[in-house]
């Protein structure tokens, strides 16, 4: 739970994150905590703006965004196996505008490159959790 909600480090913990600028005054993750997180997809910088809508310390959080007339959620859930810790993500896009609406058909074409963007950053940070190695060098744009 903890690496999960590092957010300080997570440009550092996570290789696809090419800059993160904490929003918020308050300085760790808690409801409300917002940062924007940039990324490189399809090769241009795709900034977002994130927060932390739901909290309970270490069981769940959920992350909200809304971009391009749609809200994105993100429920991260820890459910401790022993001496072992499962990490259930759950994602979602719920289209806002008419025309995320209308998109949503198309929607089938991006769940690849983000269900290996998600997967990636999943095997990240449990590497990062298991002390297994080095946290993966950041990208820079």
């Amino acid at each position: 739970f903890e690496v999960f909600t590092d957010f300080e480090h997570a440009a550092e913990n996570i290789k696809g994150i090419i800059r993160l600028e904490i929003l918020s005054d308050q300085t760790t993750a808690g409801k409300g905590f917002r940062w924007k997180e940039t990324r490189l997809m399809f090769n241009q910088e795709a900034p977002e703006e994130m927060e932390i809508t739901e909290f309970s310390p270490s069981e769940s959080y959920t992350v909200e965004a809304a971009s391009h007339g749609s809200r994105y959620i993100s429920v991260f859930r820890f459910v401790p196996e022993g001496e072992a810790t499962t990490v259930v993500w759950d994602f979602r896009a719920e289209p806002v505008s008419l025309f995320a609406k209308v998109m949503s058909v198309l929607s089938f074409l991006m769940m690849g490159p983000v269900k290996k963007m998600m997967d990636e950053d999943m095997d990240q940070l449990a590497k990062v959790a298991e002390g297994r190695t080095e946290p993966p060098q950041q990208k820079v744009a």
